[in-house]
């Protein structure tokens, strides 16, 4: 029952990062003021509970944020926020900035060994996120492949299709739209860090 939820909660994100990507290329958005922090982190969580069930089964019993995130930290999963974004408030579209979010951590934790980690920052008046992982890294030449519709990097062909080539290629998108840019970082062999930069004020025009 528990496979059968996270496959229908699957199933639905894809339905919705679809919709949030034709809404985005329409000009459709809906501006509103909240805490990046909290969003990233309830990003985190969406991504947890579908892509690292038995950490997200233990991360649940937690009240304290605190000690969710030591619980995290102890399963490789780390969640740092500069004092600087502690309590910051931006105004934005928060349904699609929590869905690049969220597909970018989705992402680090499909792809990881052991680590994952994600930075929030400020840079002027601009948020800096980066979302980074251990896992095998992507050759230089494919850097831009990876941000393209229906396309998958594989080191092997053999190796068994696991996703849609939507989520990374969706959050390019939707942060372009939003009047951000999302980058990758590293070379193969050395993980991966996919950097968004997005405006702390959604663009009145």
């Amino acid at each position: 029952m528990k496979r059968t939820l996270r496959n229908s909660k699957k199933a639905r994100e894809l339905l919705h990062n679809l919709l949030e990507i034709g809404r985005s290329e329409s000009g459709c958005f809906i501006g509103e003021r909240f805490q990046p922090a909290k969003s990233a982190f309830q990003a985190l969580k969406d991504a947890l509970e579908t892509h690292a069930w038995n950490v997200f089964e233990k991360f649940c019993t937690y009240d304290d944020q605190t000690e969710a995130l030591e619980f995290l930290a102890s399963k490789g999963i780390f969640f740092n926020v500069s004092s600087a974004v502690d309590g910051l408030e931006m105004y934005q579209d928060e349904v699609k900035f929590r869905q690049i979010v969220g597909n970018l951590t989705k992402n680090a934790l499909h792809h990881r060994h052991q680590r994952v980690n994600v930075q929030l920052e400020t840079d002027g008046d601009e948020l800096v996120i980066a979302v980074s992982d251990d896992g095998p890294g992507i050759e230089p030449e494919h850097h831009e492949m990876v941000f393209q519709r229906y396309v998958q990097v594989k080191e092997c062909s053999i190796v068994s299709r696991k996703g849609h080539g939507l989520g990374l290629a969706g959050a390019n998108i939707i942060s372009r739209c939003l009047g951000g840019r999302l980058e990758l970082e590293r070379e193969k062999g050395k993980g991966a860090t996919f950097r968004l930069t997005i405006p702390l004020r959604l663009a009145d025009d």
